[in-house]
């Protein structure tokens, strides 16, 4: 049950981690992009 619970939390950190890397990695190709324009 311990383990369950703590690959519950892993899991749902790993996925908020992606969402902010995304965003983060779109905002700078965002950025850059607008730079060169």
């Amino acid at each position: 049950m311990l383990l369950f619970s703590f690959v519950s939390i892993f899991s749902i950190l790993y996925c908020l981690l992606i969402i902010i890397y995304t965003s983060v990695l779109e905002y700078g190709l965002y950025s850059s992009s607008s730079l060169m324009n």
